[in-house]
């Protein structure tokens, strides 16, 4: 018998599923041919054997910080409902010179961020207090045994299609070979609260898309 969570996660997988228009789904031998920023809210993807549907889609624009003014770099974000498992993962996408792809393989607990991150020297961790400090230092951060050397930190302006938005800042660790811990800072009624996810890099290759969705 499924618990209460099980049905909710069941019936929500099941509604989704029968709310695809059939008449959206690309024909399979176009499927590689469409890339990923042509999906859209109600699109399908096939990734690594597993199904997903996009609930919703936002964007990051990286702010100038002198001028606080919008600048060129913008990653959109896919936030997707896998229909093998009922879970939210994510995909975001830029384009530089071609299209760059990374998958949210997971996101942190609050004990992970709270308790399991240390420096790269092994010392513990206090995101709140240390994440400035580490990323002006060009310091790596360990977690699981793994460690993510400092890579980047910028602001960006995020708008959601559900109309979250707000001004975030960035903190990115890792390269293409060990993956990648990002730590996003935003601004809250009552400080900074921190979100972190771990991801990977993948190209348009593995992706199937099986609609465009909206």
């Amino acid at each position: 018998m499924l618990s209460t969570t099980e049905r909710a996660s069941f019936d929500a997988r099941f509604a989704t599923l029968f709310a695809i228009d059939p008449t959206s789904i690309i024909k399979i031998d176009d499927r590689h041919a469409t890339t990923i920023d042509k999906v859209g809210v109600g699109g399908v993807i096939r990734l690594g054997g597993e199904v997903f549907v996009v609930q919703k889609t936002a964007t990051y624009v990286e702010i100038d910080e002198k001028t606080d003014k919008d600048g060129d770099y913008t990653v959109t974000e896919l936030v997707l409902l896998s229909l093998k498992t009922g879970e939210t993962r994510y995909l975001e996408w830029s384009i530089d010179d071609e299209i760059e792809i990374s998958f949210t393989e997971r996101k942190l607990s609050t004990a992970e961020l709270n308790r399991e991150l240390r420096d790269d020297e092994g010392n513990a961790f206090d995101v709140d207090e240390d994440i400035d400090e580490c990323a002006n230092n060009g310091w790596g951060i360990r977690l699981n045994g793994r460690t993510y050397h400092y890579d980047d930190d910028y602001s960006v302006r995020y708008a959601a299609s559900d109309g979250r938005s707000g001004k975030v800042t960035m903190y990115e660790f890792g390269d293409d070979s060990v993956g990648w811990l990002t730590i996003e800072a935003w601004k809250g009624n009552s400080g900074w609260e921190y979100e972190g996810y771990l991801s990977k890099t993948i190209s348009n290759n593995a992706i199937e898309v099986l609609s465009v969705g909206i």
